[in-house]
């Protein structure tokens, strides 16, 4: 039965979120207010994620240090990193994403293509400022799953099913990339990452996740920076379809690893 009690973790859930817009438009404020500098585009860009992304942590840590340090439990402290299950299950997330991440990225092309209102050459600007390759591949993957597992699917799994709170937190984490072009992996790679968190128990398998995979989209944007379609970076199509094949394989092994293991969380 939906009570007050469960509103209220879903307020806090979207705080969450709220914390999330708010850093990116102080980050844009930031920028707005040096726009009589001498900053090029890309440098601007550069500022404006980092300030976002600083902000978004600083916002997270406040938070769970001043409002509810009693809840405070990221499950990354030694003690809980020496639990072998939590390693083991880690593990295997981590091991997971590479080859479902790449079949999401192939499947993604095979389908229309959707508005992409970032642009290609913008990230390309962004990546290729030292700073910048430093927002995209390491701080915001921090930022985004302290705010998105650590709040947001953390309020949800308060109140709802573990199912329900994945997919929903999903969803929003998709949604405010504010890109069409973006939607269907962040979503797909949401649900891993939010999957990993509840798996787990454990903040440090989605974030080492999400640092990989944008890591690996900086890397392949900097290395095919004229076409940035995968089949052509894996050298055409028979290369592309014998890699899907081996990443279904790794991955079917993987999930029966998952499935033995069980879906009780950690």
């Amino acid at each position: 039965m939906f009570t007050g009690k469960d509103f209220i973790k879903i307020l806090w859930a979207f705080f969450f979120v709220c914390i999330f817009a708010v850093s990116q438009v102080l980050g844009g404020l930031a920028a707005f207010m040096l726009r009589m500098t001498n900053l090029s585009q890309d440098e601007m860009m550069v500022l404006v994620l980092l300030t976002a992304n600083v902000l978004g942590i600083l916002f997270f840590l406040a938070y769970w240090l001043i409002v509810r340090p009693s809840d405070l439990r990221w499950s990354i402290t030694m003690e809980e990193i020496r639990q072998r299950r939590m390693i083991y299950r880690s593990g295997l997330c981590v091991l997971i994403a590479p080859p479902l991440i790449f079949l999401v990225n192939l499947m993604q092309e095979l389908l229309p293509s959707l508005p992409d209102w970032v642009g290609e050459q913008n990230m390309l600007g962004l990546m290729q400022h030292p700073v910048g390759l430093l927002v995209v591949a390491v701080v915001g993957p921090i930022c985004e799953e302290l705010l998105f597992r650590g709040g947001v699917q953390r309020s949800l799994l308060h109140t709802f099913s573990p199912t329900k709170a994945i997919v929903f937190s999903s969803l929003l984490f998709s949604f405010v990339h504010l890109n069409p072009a973006q939607l269907p992996v962040a979503f797909i790679l949401g649900l891993l990452l939010g999957f990993s968190y509840w798996w787990s128990g454990s903040l440090i398998a989605p974030i080492a996740i999400h640092i990989i995979n944008n890591s690996v989209a900086c890397m392949l944007t900097l290395l095919s920076r004229d076409d940035d379609s995968l089949v052509h970076f894996i050298g055409g199509p028979t290369n592309a379809g014998i890699a899907a094949v081996v990443s279904l394989f790794f991955l079917v092994i993987l999930l029966l690893a998952v499935q033995k293991e069980g879906f009780k969380r950690a």
